[in-house]
């Protein structure tokens, strides 16, 4: 005699699957972290990173005022200092005024930076510098990358302050509100 299951046992083993797929699927999917906060969170410790190099070099160091300031950066871009310290995938542009879609550089881990051709100045002791992860073909043809913060801003990204003595901080405005949410904890 061949011992074999019944259909019902098998139909009653398959609902049971069914049902536990059921429950641990939405809950899985919930549980896969947001690529924005990871994102955001890298290209905050890369700019950190570039800006210790940049401040420990020693053109930089040699050329400290009393209050603990690069005069050295004063009325150069950073831009083609951070291209020397990243590892950068494609062509960089240092030259003309970028945007999301037209970044100075892109990491290798697909970061887009942009605003880095900024100088800084007299007047200005900190620049604004943006960074957003690649949109998947996906995420471009839905059209809701941007996040608008009023009608003139519709750009992505999170922005960055970088002050002249080589210090790295958010905004706390409330037009960065979303992106400050993302990277609180940081």
């Amino acid at each position: 005699m061949k011992k074999a299951f019944t259909l019902a046992e098998v139909l009653v083993t398959l609902t049971i699957l069914g049902i536990v797929m059921a429950i641990t699927i939405p809950v899985l999917n919930h549980t896969r972290p947001e690529k924005d906060p990871i994102y955001y969170k890298k290209g905050i410790q890369t700019i950190q990173s570039a800006m210790h190099k940049i401040m420990d070099t020693e053109e930089v160091n040699n050329n400290i005022d009393d209050e603990g300031r690069a005069l050295y950066l004063k009325g150069m871009s950073l831009c083609s200092y951070f291209i020397d310290y990243l590892n950068i995938s494609g062509q960089s542009d240092c030259d003309s005024e970028s945007t999301y879609a037209s970044p100075n550089f892109i990491t290798t881990d697909g970061i887009r930076f942009w605003g880095f051709e900024k100088e800084f100045s007299d007047a200005d002791n900190e620049i604004t510098v943006y960074l957003d992860r690649k949109f998947s073909k996906n995420e471009l043809k839905s059209g809701k990358l941007a996040r608008p913060r009023d009608e003139n801003h519709l750009e992505p990204g999170l922005a960055i302050k970088i002050r002249y003595d080589g210090k790295v901080s958010i905004p706390d405005e409330d037009e960065y509100a979303y992106e400050n949410s993302l990277v609180a904890e940081y």
